[in-house]
């Protein structure tokens, strides 16, 4: 299978279709081609006048983990009322404390394995963008570390 994705910009985690004949894009010829068949990569670029190409899964994994890198940010401090409704309104996951660190993610995921991270550092409250798989314990350190002073 390939997937057809908008080259005129930086990648921003879309795609676009998919081709899992590796010819025709998916659907196009329902929302392109007054419901008749598929149309081939060129035919949609020309129906839709976008400027994409096609990849296949290793591409798109690599461009992937480019795009989730990207996203990883540093901890900025927030207020005592965001930390406190991001622990509330839903349940928290990987709450925990390390060291003098309470630690948790929200649920809900940002995009792909990306979550919005929090931390309460005696009473100074921070949050940061990272992977949701870290540890509380790799997490108490980077807010830590980049706790601002």
């Amino acid at each position: 299978m390939l997937y057809v994705i908008d080259q005129s910009k930086p990648f921003n985690g879309r795609i676009e279709s998919s081709m899992r004949d590796d010819v025709h894009v998916d659907y196009s010829g329902a929302l392109h081609n007054n419901n008749g068949q598929n149309l081939t990569l060129a035919e949609y670029r020309e129906a839709t006048g976008e400027d994409v190409k096609a990849v296949s899964e290793s591409e798109l994994d690599s461009l992937l983990n480019t795009y989730y890198r990207s996203l990883v940010s540093n901890p900025s401090q927030i207020t005592a009322e965001q930390y406190d409704y991001a622990l509330e309104v839903l349940p928290p996951c990987k709450f925990g404390t390390v060291g003098s660190v309470t630690v948790f993610h929200m649920l809900e995921r940002l995009t792909g394995n990306m979550v919005s991270w929090y931390a309460n550092l005696g009473g100074k409250y921070y949050e940061c963008t990272d992977y949701a798989s870290k540890s509380p314990d790799i997490m108490a350190q980077k807010f830590v570390r980049g706790r601002v002073k």
